[in-house]
């Protein structure tokens, strides 16, 4: 548009141009024919470089907004995938106190068989619902717990994020194997370690600070927090100070 202005300027202004300059020139017809040429040849010319500037800064403008719109997308999908992470801990954090109680419940029963082994008697039902009543609540729980992970598992793109939460997910479901079988050694008056138990739910929660450190590095792609605080010098602690206390 502007180099289209330009030459409609030039169209205009140059015979105005040339009939002054005639009135003190003496040029004849021929040596203004040779002047209307060159001035028309920059005035293309002009025009030429103008538009090829403008074509420039377009070809920018449109990068740079290409550019932007990337991030955002970008942005968009690791908060997406960042959403999912935190309901698998709430989940996790849900069965603490069923696991609790089904390791007490555990203990109870390996007393008992040993009492009825000592007593050459038989379990009866009544034995067994000491396990069976809080095995059904930590079954409903861990039923939501594994359901927990299926967005992330659908959704997170980022492959150490991806493969930290696999690892999360084996780990809750070699708890439930561990669980199961004990559950399932009962009938036969086989005694189970309840300890195994814990100690694996222990290592479950135990991968939360390498899943946060994976989560942060890679997926928001920023420090953890330990570096963060290593990094946080004197003076940088002086001028936090300083600043609280101005904005009190």
């Amino acid at each position: 548009m502007f180099a289209i202005v330009v030459v409609l300027a030039l169209i205009v202004l140059v015979p105005l141009f040339v009939e002054r300059v005639d009135q003190w020139s003496g040029w004849k017809s021929g040596e203004w024919a040779a002047a209307g040429a060159w001035i028309g040849g920059i005035g293309a010319t002009t025009a030429v470089i103008v538009a090829l500037w403008q074509t420039k800064l377009a070809r920018s403008d449109a990068a740079e907004a290409n550019s932007r719109l990337d991030h955002q997308l970008q942005t968009a999908s690791r908060l997406e995938q960042i959403k999912t992470i935190p309901p698998i801990w709430d989940a996790i954090r849900t069965l603490s106190t069923p696991t609790t109680n089904l390791i007490i419940a555990f203990s109870k029963m390996n007393e008992r068989i040993n009492d009825r082994d000592a007593a050459e008697e038989d379990l009866t039902r009544a034995d067994f619902e000491i396990v069976h009543n809080t095995a059904n609540i930590w079954k409903e729980t861990f039923t939501a717990v594994e359901s927990s992970f299926s967005p992330a598992l659908m959704i997170i793109e980022e492959e150490k994020t991806r493969i930290i939460i696999a690892t999360l997910y084996q780990r809750v479901i070699k708890l439930h194997m561990i669980a199961i079988t004990a559950l399932k050694g009962f009938p036969e008056w086989e005694r189970c370690d309840p300890k195994e138990i814990q100690r694996e739910y222990e290592r479950v929660n135990a991968m939360r600070t390498p899943v946060v450190n994976t989560v942060r590095k890679h997926l928001m792609e920023i420090p953890p927090l330990t570096s963060l605080v290593e990094d946080f010098t004197d003076e940088d602690l002086t001028k936090a100070t300083t600043y609280a206390a101005k904005r009190q």
